[in-house]
């Protein structure tokens, strides 16, 4: 069991934290600021070592996100991430990024995007199995670069999205 609370995470150069390994690991009321540099630049890289190293059950909450590459990147040998009731803010590509892992909820948060010639989407899902995304507020400004509010992409399977508000994204 790991408890990561009440921290700040400021200019970093590759993650403000990497949780590779572990279980019941729970990263709660901390900031993450400014995050760029060597990829992925997140605030959070959530993504196991190997398939034989256990990582799961995973919990992200109220937290605050600004003008990281990646606010949360949830990727390979991850299982059961959970992103509930935090605050993303202005990140440069996307404030979430789930591929290639297993059983993520996405829930409650609030997402403010601003313009950004990189593309990107505030919630990006791709190649990943078992994900909801569910009661979250995407605002974007309608700005011709701004981000998809959520993007769906190839290799996905058991997804399902509801009770979500999308306001002032471009697509």
């Amino acid at each position: 069991d790991v408890l990561i609370q009440g921290c700040t995470f400021s200019a970093n150069v590759r993650q403000g934290i990497s949780v590779t390994r572990g279980q019941n690991i729970r990263i709660i009321g901390n900031s993450f600021l400014n995050t760029s540099g060597t990829a992925p630049g997140a605030g959070i890289d959530v993504e196991g070592d190997n398939a034989s190293v256990s990582l799961k059950d995973v919990l992200i909450a109220g937290n605050y996100f600004e003008g990281n590459y990646y606010g949360v990147a949830v990727s390979s040998y991850s299982y059961r991430t959970t992103i509930n009731g935090n605050n993303f803010t202005s990140n440069r590509l996307t404030s979430i990024l789930c591929t290639s892992g297993t059983d993520c909820v996405i829930d409650g948060n609030v997402f403010y995007s601003a313009p950004s010639t990189d593309g990107g989407a505030m919630i990006d899902v791709n190649a990943f199995s078992g994900i909801k995304i569910t009661d979250n507020t995407l605002i974007g400004t309608y700005d011709t670069n701004d981000r998809d509010g959520v993007r769906v992409q190839a290799g996905c399977s058991d997804v399902e999205i509801t009770g979500n508000r999308v306001k002032n994204t471009f697509t």
